[in-house]
């Protein structure tokens, strides 16, 4: 709402109008102050008024303009306007009508269909191209060149002496050639196809070839990938073996988009005149190894001009490199053999001055000199992060490797790196992605609340929080991602916010619990942004007289494997217990693990919105015998033992036991039988067996998302038709519905669409 005071000026204009001895007595007799209420009420409608009259000129303008105004504006221009729940997408849609309509059938205009309307971002493929089929004299004479994937010119046989190949295929950077199939794309939607290499595949709309002549594939990146700087990576092995995670899981990194052409720009811009086809390594999805590890090299003048007057590198070697200028080399192993073949071969191929040539022709369009930097970095000494000739990829299941000339070598699908050489002068910082469906839990993302609170206190950089760090009252704010061991506990908590930067997210561990204890009746305490966890089992506990507790956009963590091998040790789940009393316990955007009470604590009132709660397997997720529980899209993963329940798009992955079932509701979720719940609407019981999440392991990409071959009610049951649980407000199933029939309106006529969900 605008800050114009309308209120205030209303209610005192209209105040003045009323004769003074009525104001008078307003202020004397029985039930003082009911006619300034009046006054006030009817302020508060004309205040409305006048802003409405104020924002006229506003609404003719579809950038500006009120939501209800779109659809107005829509009629204008014969829009045919989507669900009132895709507000953005209605707007861009009546925004970008003429451009839309003007290049109807393009591939460019599909592609930013998909981030326009579903919010996501995409690669449209065309199934004719990949169909395997001769050459002829009609083909453009650069036709038959091979694609930056690899090796295997379009339509033609499969170069296998290129393992990257194999690595994308099936997505939308395949460059295979196949027979065509002239199905319909149809089906039940597939499960996950979980593996190493990439995300889990899941078709959406059926399971089929995706080569043929009316095809149009629909590639979704429906994960977000999250960019955080300077964690502290977690010693694994040794002393030069490492885990990007600080809480020392593997988890998949993942690239942030660098797509600078072709993309939409929302109502600023087209993304038209320049449109290209993305390479693998500019969209949000996983990091493969070998496109992390793909360089290019080109000797160029700007390179020769890089070089002159480094060591031993004189007017005559210089030329000799000349000789190899315009020359694209595929990876290291040609350049080194290029070098080899020049009249000072022992000179150009010492380690020291081919790690120079390494640096000064790696070619920009290429994997590791777009994601080196952008979406992974490591820094080993004050110096500043490794450069790009400094960094290798490859696979490290076992941790061993070996590579001449590297300082760091990445497995980006395990999150793992190694050092070669001496072990770090400094705590390794990286900075790396990680993927998640949406904004819930400690994370990099905009965090309003935290931006509003003016800080009292700013903790150090370091690896502690001492006692000294901690106040009784006030905002304490921690400025960056680092790892710290909380050493006190808080034993007079007045009114006491900490809380990470936004952009940031740090970790906070400790071997013993972390209690808050108030030091008076209705005290106050907001945790907001922190990831709390560690390799130990403890809580966080509360203990006193609370108010008001508030968790929001933090993660406590709720354990689990820490990587997929068998065997794998187990992180605990660390418990929010309540052994005081709390009037009002909230929690908001979190991941949290087990919530109970302990002896005489009790919460009088408990609001969950917008989480996911999970059980460490051995007592119930949400364990609370008094007081009122109230759940608004809320994932729990295990059973719920609660006094009264008022929850709506709630699934409860385990059984639900409810003392009070004359009161509350639950409404639009879904539940294991056998449950005791109150009065149940438009909610659904789920069999034994049903595939629910992509993973319930804490740390995957798809931890707590409804997978794409959970039953129908489990997808769309929610009360606006979107998936029931924590993710429920991103409305995807509406925002795909959306994509649906726009692609539908602006595709070429006869052509079958299919989507499919890349991550």
């Amino acid at each position: 709402m605008a800050n114009d005071a309308y209120e205030v000026y209303f209610a005192e204009k209209l105040w003045e109008l009323i004769p003074g001895v009525y104001r008078d007595l307003d202020g004397r007799e029985d039930g003082a102050g009911t006619m300034r209420a009046v006054v006030e009420i009817v302020a508060r409608e004309a205040a409305k008024i006048r802003r409405s009259q104020d924002h006229l000129w506003d609404d003719a303008f579809i950038e500006l303009c009120d939501d209800w105004a779109i659809p107005y504006i829509g009629d204008l221009v014969a829009t045919r306007m989507l669900s009132g729940l895709n507000v953005r997408g209605n707007r861009i849609s009546v925004a970008k009508k003429v451009h839309y309509q003007r290049r109807s059938g393009t591939r460019p205009v599909l592609e930013e269909l998909i981030t326009d309307i579903a919010g996501y971002e995409g690669i449209v493929t065309e199934g004719f191209r990949r169909l395997a089929r001769a050459w002829h004299r009609l083909d453009p004479p650069n036709a038959i060149v091979a694609g930056s994937t690899g090796p295997t010119p379009p339509g033609g046989l499969a170069d296998l002496r290129s393992p990257r190949l194999s690595d994308l295929g099936g997505g939308p950077f395949d460059s295979f050639a196949y027979h065509p199939d002239i199905r319909r794309p149809g089906g039940r939607p597939m499960p996950g196809r979980p593996h190493r290499t990439t995300a889990p595949l899941a078709v959406l709309e059926g399971g089929l070839p995706t080569a043929g002549i009316r095809k149009v594939g629909f590639h979704l990146y429906r994960l977000q990938a999250y960019l955080v700087r300077d964690v502290h990576a977690r010693l694994a092995q040794g002393t030069t073996a490492f885990r990007f995670d600080p809480s020392g899981r593997d988890v998949p990194l993942f690239q942030v988009s660098s797509r600078l052409s072709g993309g939409s720009q929302g109502l600023t811009g087209t993304g038209f005149p320049d449109w290209r086809e993305a390479e693998s390594w500019e969209v949000p999805g996983p990091m493969i190894c070998r496109v992390l590890g793909h360089a290019d090299y080109v000797i160029s003048e700007a390179a020769l001009a890089q070089l002159e007057g480094s060591p031993g590198m004189n007017a005559g070697r210089l030329d000799q490199l000349r000789r190899l200028r315009g020359q694209r080399l595929s990876g290291e192993a040609k350049l080194r053999l290029a070098l080899s073949r020049l009249p000072d071969a022992a000179f150009f191929t010492q380690t020291a001055v081919t790690r120079r040539i390494w640096a000064a022709s790696l070619a920009s369009d290429c994997g590791k000199a777009v994601l080196v930097g952008d979406s992974v970095s490591v820094t080993d000494s004050a110096t500043g992060p490794l450069a790009q000739e400094r960094v290798g990829a490859a696979s490290l299941p076992q941790w061993t490797v070996t590579a001449a000339g590297r300082r760091v070598v990445i497995d980006p699908e395990r999150g793992r790196f190694r050092l070669i050489g001496a072990a770090p002068t400094i705590s390794p910082l990286t900075t790396y992605a990680y993927g998640a469906p949406g904004p819930v839990g400690a994370g990099p993302y905009p965090r309003p609340e935290a931006v509003a609170r003016d800080p009292d206190s700013v903790i150090p950089a370091g690896n502690t929080i001492t006692a000294a760090d901690l106040p009784t009252e006030g905002v304490v704010e921690i400025a960056d991602s680092g790892t710290y061991d909380v050493q006190p506990n808080q034993s007079s908590v007045r009114d006491l916010v900490i809380q990470a930067a936004e952009g940031e997210r740090p970790y906070l561990t400790r071997a013993a619990n972390w209690t808050f204890v108030s030091a008076m009746d209705n005290a106050e305490l907001v945790l907001d942004g922190l990831w709390i966890g560690g390799d130990s089992p403890f809580s966080v506990r509360l203990r006193g007289s609370f108010a008001r507790v508030r968790i929001a956009n933090t993660t406590i963590d709720p354990g689990g494997t820490q990587t997929h091998e068998p065997g794998s040790p187990e992180l605990p789940n660390i418990h929010l217990v309540v052994s005081g009393e709390v009037d009002r316990l909230e929690i908001d955007h979190s991941i949290i693990g087990e919530i109970s009470t302990f002896g005489s604590g009790q919460v009088n009132r408990l609001v969950i919105r917008d989480s996911i709660v999970e059980a460490d397997g051995a007592s119930p997720a949400i364990a609370l015998p008094s007081g009122e529980v109230v759940t608004e899209r809320v994932s729990v993963l295990g059973d719920m033992e609660v006094h009264r329940l008022y929850a709506t798009e709630t699934l409860i992955s385990g059984t639900g036991r409810v003392r009070d079932n004359q009161t509350g509701c639950f409404r639009f979720g879904a539940y294991v039988e056998p449950s005791r719940l109150p009065k149940r609407y438009q909610s659904h019981a789920i069999a034994d067996g049903t595939t629910i999440f992509t993973s319930r392991r804490f740390g995957d990409p798809g931890y707590g998302q409804i997978s794409l071959a959970a039953p129908q009610f489990l997808r769309t049951g929610a009360e606006h038709g979107s998936e029931i649980g924590a993710f429920s407000g991103l409305n995807e199933p509406v925002r795909l519905e959306g994509l649906r029939q726009k692609a539908a309106e602006y595709m070429p006529f006869g052509l079958l669409p299919f989507f499919i969900a890349e991550t």
